[in-house]
């Protein structure tokens, strides 16, 4: 079909028959949006029609999305030039940029010649490409092009100095013709150097054989006027006081070595010139009108330092700078507060950064408008594009350019239609869509974009998944609803598991809606099995169906039994956290937070009126849960355990199965028991604590509090909570080291499960071998189990041919001891 499409395009075309072109092109492209043949034959077909707007359009497609740059940039510049549209520019500098590598010099001539007629180009812009042009070895072409634009274009005399320089370079052969007016440019630019004649003589520039070597000689000798500053390395700033050209001697007066004599030759090595704005040198000039312009103009002051610094600095290296010259050190964080709220309304100083900001120097004005339009036309990838349209919306809000947000649509779906984030490109359609009226950008361009990722459940369900923001997956999971309907049952259960919390609800909602009241209870049963590796989604269920017992019940479990299994979830999550890496226990630890949040909630009524819900059976097990459970709070338990007791008497001595899963011949030990080695280590790492990070960390809070405003100080606050963490963990380890008791291998327990024993037991219908030592050496992959861990209380103090009961899974286990031996494993298990 479509070849047959293309077949009749053709025939059109030979026809000139532009407007029947026009439905056959469309057609294709509803199939196919990028059909570059399709594209090409539209654009034409428009262009020919003298449908100058729709053209522009597909001639943006072209060139954006699928980079058709050869043919079109170039036209597609032109057009927005006639315009007037500020667009132009950069696709004639694409079209620039491939005619050069091309060496196509009629096309580069004649777009050199469009560039010129911009008003916003600088002289920096012609003089870089030309410098592109030399580098293609076409150095004669690109003199006599830079030679074009100097003398058509009104410059500044520095620009028009520049430009002669570089004309000379690239047209050696034709120096006679420029000796004249590469004079007359240094004159003006150097119209305050009453030597200047008499320097221009001593060089010959205006006879010596070789122009080029002149200039250069010109150039050292001009370097040096009497009055100028330079920086030595070992010497500080210096103020030229003479110069002696006939000597090559220049005369001096650093700080402390006044009318020191160097060579031009040693000058021109070890001097580097800084500028009468420069912080050095206004501070060797007068220091008191320093410290008066700190008081009077704080902020003319940091753009001192900052051209000191090269432009570009960070708070600390500005404070290095400022720091007794002349700010002093109480002075500081009041001075560098108050810089910090004016500097906001200063359009030559950039601040960029969160928790160290950094601060630029522009070498012109930039208003915020202007700013968010370079950082966006700098920044390569499409998030970090659709991150700067937020902080420009969120910064002016109605102010923001409408031109520049419609140019920012434009790009931005130029990005997204070949990115491969397919949530990057959802969000790029939700956010050209909140522009409204500021965006040009078509509808059927966006649904280009978004169809094929709603057409596709895994692309759909992946773009969902990577979707930050709740109120995009929301806008994004009602598109699916409408476009995948009945096949959203299949990925029911890949969102939930999953998650996170906020796609859960949008599930929950959805099923609501349908009516598929079993889909939940299902997917419940199937994770109460899996509870402890799945807590996220269990801590995500339990909520849920705690806010009636018929919910629960319709799953399948009480609300008591529900409560039971969050207690054991956060002794199991605890016992994780002790024993992980710090990087792999904060989802634990937030999943912990969770389970506090529910239990505690509405201030423990839900939970009395949960607790009346409970029978003797119940009773049993969750005042079992509650009593053993060390992670909970004290009122927690209390809460639990109190009413239990009072309603159910009997559970603290309990019935006869009970008592086989709760009675142990010996009581847990009161002491931490551990390894002579843990115990070891454990005094190592305190005294690292003590003597190397904690000292470490005060010197980064006082590095952090020297930076200033400590309200908006990142670096700082993150500085003083990691010292709460170093010295919270330095109590814990005291507290735990006072009470510990090294145990050695020859008294490890073999006459009935104890401190170092490993014991072979069949736990349901498997057999299993482990090994009971203390929390420190604890290691539940290798069989390692603490005798605080479920199993290990369980099985401590019972003997040989004994069958308990252990928790495993929300239920009861029987659990037999086969055999006891001493533990021989590895004897530096600690705090793995």
């Amino acid at each position: 079909m479509t070849h047959s499409l293309k077949d009749a395009i053709n025939l059109h075309r030979q026809k000139a028959e532009w407007e029947e072109m026009i439905p056959l092109a469309q057609e294709i492209l509803s199939k196919d949006p990028g059909d570059i043949p399709a594209l090409r034959s539209l654009a034409e077909a428009y262009d020919r029609t003298d449908q100058t707007e729709k053209t522009i359009e597909i001639w943006r497609i072209l060139v954006d999305r699928h980079h058709e740059i050869t043919p079109f940039a170039r036209r597609l510049g032109l057009a927005l030039k006639a315009k007037g549209d500020s667009a132009a520019r950069t696709y004639l500098e694409q079209a620039l940029t491939v005619a050069i590598d091309r060496k196509v010099m009629s096309e580069v001539e004649e777009i050199w010649l469009e560039l010129m007629e911009l008003p916003t180009l600088r002289p920096s812009f012609f003089l870089d490409y030309a410098a592109r042009l030399a580098g293609r070895r076409e150095k004669q072409r690109a003199g006599e092009l830079l030679l074009i634009y100097v003398e058509s274009a009104s410059l500044e005399p520095t620009d028009r100095l520049a430009c002669f320089r570089a004309v000379v370079d690239y047209l050696p052969d034709r120096q006679s013709e420029f000796r004249e007016p590469l004079v007359e440019a240094f004159r003006a630019v150097y119209s305050n150097r009453p030597d200047l004649s008499k320097l221009i003589d001593l060089s010959n520039i205006t006879f010596a054989e070789s122009l080029p070597e002149a200039v250069i000689q010109l150039d050292r000798y001009l370097k040096f006027g009497e009055g100028q500053y330079f920086y030595h390395n070992g010497w500080g700033a210096g103020k030229i006081r003479r110069i002696d050209p006939g000597q090559q001697r220049v005369y001096i007066d650093f700080a402390k070595k006044k009318e020191h004599m160097l060579t031009l030759e040693m000058a021109d090595k070890s001097l580097t010139p800084i500028p009468a704005g420069d912080l050095r040198a206004m501070w060797l000039e007068d220091e008191d009108k320093v410290r008066e312009l700190a008081r009077q103009n704080p902020v003319a002051l940091v753009k001192s330092a900052l051209i000191s610094l090269g432009g570009k600095a960070n708070a600390k290296e500005l404070k290095d700078a400022l720091l007794n010259c002349p700010i002093s050190e109480v002075d500081w964080q009041k001075w560098w507060t108050a810089f910090n709220k004016k500097i906001k309304d200063d359009h030559f100083v950039e601040v960029t950064g969160a928790s160290l900001k950094t601060y630029t120097l522009r070498d012109e004005p930039e208003g915020p408008d202007d700013e968010y339009a370079r950082r966006f036309r700098e920044c390569r990838t499409l998030r970090g594009r659709l991150d700067i349209l937020g902080d420009y919306r969120g910064h002016l809000g109605d102010s923001c350019r409408p031109d520049l947000l419609n140019q920012m649509a434009h790009d931005l779906v130029s990005k997204a239609s070949i990115t491969k984030s397919d949530s990057e490109a959802a969000e790029t359609v939700f956010v050209i869509h909140d522009l409204s009226s500021a965006s040009s950008v078509k509808q059927e361009h966006l649904d280009q974009i978004l169809f094929p990722i709603l057409h596709s459940l895994d692309r759909a369900v992946g773009a969902l998944e990577g979707l930050k923001s709740v109120q995009l997956q929301s806008r994004f999971f009602a598109l699916m609803e409408e476009h995948l309907k009945n096949q959203l049952a299949e990925a029911y259960e890949r969102l939930l598991f999953d998650g996170p919390d906020s796609i859960r609800d949008l599930v929950a909602e959805h099923v609501a809606k349908t009516h598929e009241e079993d889909v939940l209870p299902s997917l419940f049963r199937k994770v109460r099995g899996v509870y402890r590796d799945e807590p996220g989604l269990f801590v995500w269920f339990a909520r849920r169906l705690l806010n009636s017992r018929e919910s629960a019940e319709a799953a399948g479990i009480t609300r008591p039994t529900l409560i039971e299994h969050l207690i054991g979830l956060h002794e199991v999550l605890g016992y994780r956290v002790r024993t992980s890496k710090k990087d792999n226990s904060a989802p634990l630890r937030a999943n912990m937070a969770d389970i506090r949040q529910i239990l505690k909630r509405s201030g423990f009524k839900r939970l009395r009126e949960i607790l009346t819900e409970t029978d003797a059976t119940e009773a049993r097990h969750l005042w079992k849960a509650a009593d053993h459970a060390v992670g909970i709070e004290d009122r927690l338990r209390k809460e639990i355990t109190g009413y239990l007791l009072a309603h159910f008497p009997e559970i603290q001595s309990g019935g006869e199965e009970s008592r086989s899963a709760e009675a142990s011949p010996t009581p847990s030990p009161s002491r931490l028991l551990c390894l002579l080695e843990s115990l070891e280590a454990k005094r190592e790492q305190l005294k690292r604590l003590k003597e190397v990070e904690i000292p470490q960390n005060s010197r980064e809070i006082e590095s952090a509090r020297a930076l200033g405003d400590l309200r908006e100080n990142a670096e700082y606050h993150a500085a003083k909570e990691r010292q709460g963490v170093l010295l919270a963990l330095v109590g814990q380890l005291q507290e735990e080291i006072a009470r510990a008791t090294a145990i050695r291998e020859e008294d490890f327990a073999t006459d009935s499960v104890g401190f170092g024993s490993r014991v072979q037991i069949r736990f349901g219908d498997k057999e299993r071998s482990v090994a009971i030592l203390g929390p420190w050496e604890s290691d539940p992959d290798e069989d390692v189990l603490s005798y605080e861990s479920p199993l290990g209380k369980t099985l401590w103090g019972h003997g040989v041919g004994e069958t308990l009961e252990a928790p495993a899974h929300g239920s009861m286990v029987p659990v037999t001891i086969l055999g006891i031996e001493a533990y021989s494993g590895h004897p530096a298990l600690v705090g793995q």
